[in-house]
């Protein structure tokens, strides 16, 4: 299988960084840097751009933690709540997800959906909405998808949306927490 658009872009690196750029404008929080002026990806992506998280760093501990737990993600549904640019389902893919479904603000979800796509990814869902308490989240995962086993990321999501109660609809099986910094455990459970 040869993909004709490989051909169409002259500079794919220039391209990718393009679109890093653009979605710079809107997963970007919190205040610049001394180092890093102005805004940059929160996600960043190695050699490219970047960002406050490193996700190459991150994965790696998040896998060795689902490996620990016994917990394979080959033939699993990624589910990502507050997905960002989407590079944590971008890893998961890599680990042999069968797809990546996320969910964040409408501009965030547009930025993950043009810097996943600039990546060739095209296993994934990922909605725009407002995250809280009532979000349906079942809604977003594909029909092909439905009561498929699934292993979900919320990732430092909890203080800013709390734990909706509709995440329960979903199929997961197996769910990778990450609080924040001032959270202790007995706060998380």
């Amino acid at each position: 299988y040869v993909d004709f658009q490989a051909f169409a872009i002259a500079n794919e690196r220039h391209a990718i960084a393009g679109v890093a750029e653009q979605a710079a404008t809107v997963t970007h929080f919190g205040g610049s840097r001394l180092h890093r002026q102005g805004k940059y990806l929160y996600q960043g992506i190695p050699g490219l751009s970047p960002g406050k998280r490193d996700v190459p760093r991150r994965w790696a501990l998040y896998a060795k933690l689902l490996e620990k737990a016994g917990v394979d993600l080959r033939g699993q549904v990624a589910f990502d709540v507050g997905c960002n640019a989407g590079l944590i389902l971008y890893e998961a893919l890599a680990a042999g997800a069968r797809w990546g479904v996320g969910w964040d603000r409408p501009p965030v979800a547009d930025a993950a959906r043009a810097l996943l796509g600039s990546f060739g990814v095209t296993r994934i869902t990922i909605t725009g909405g407002e995250l809280g308490a009532d979000t349906d989240f079942l809604s977003a995962v594909p029909a092909h998808l439905a009561g498929s086993p699934g292993v979900l990321f919320f990732l430092a999501v909890s203080e800013h949306i709390g734990f909706p109660p509709t995440l329960a609809e979903l199929p997961w099986t197996h769910m990778l927490y990450e609080g924040h910094a001032d959270q202790d455990i007995q706060t998380a459970k």
